[in-house]
């Protein structure tokens, strides 16, 4: 019994220690947060630890993609308007740019959780790629 108990600790230790994540290449990336100090960030920057021992770190900016024959625009569109009225509306998109013709870079709210915010648009359905802008050290 204390055996399972122990087991138990350690899978929702874990679990905690890596509540953030993205997908690349259709693969799940989990990350773990470092703590300003340790960062030596700015204000803006928030720094993650890949399962690898990368440090990365991550703005209010996503790099997104849609499927060839989609408008992404009018797709990221149904995230970019506040619609009080409407609850199906979600306003999490502050700022769309176009960087090519099939790659967007989208600016969203300082308050929302970039993380969160990557994996509803990679859940939409004409969206292949969704995921945040990463701040990576040269070498």
């Amino acid at each position: 019994m204390k055996k399972k108990m122990v087991l138990i600790l350690i899978g929702f230790s874990l679990y905690a220690s890596a509540s953030e994540y993205y997908y690349e290449r259709g693969k799940k990336i989990e990350l773990t947060e470092l703590s300003q100090k340790k960062a030596n960030s700015n204000n803006h920057v928030k720094y993650y630890l890949t399962k690898t021992g990368n440090k990365i770190g991550v703005t209010n900016e996503l790099i997104v993609q849609c499927k060839a024959d989609i408008d992404c625009i009018e797709v990221l569109k149904e995230y970019a308007f506040e619609q009080v009225s409407e609850l199906s509306k979600i306003s999490l998109v502050k700022e769309v740019s176009k960087l090519s013709e099939t790659l967007f870079l989208v600016k969203i709210k300082k308050d929302e959780n970039i993380f969160k915010v990557s994996k509803t648009l990679y859940n939409n359905k004409a969206i292949i790629l969704a995921h945040p802008n990463f701040i990576k050290s040269i070498r």
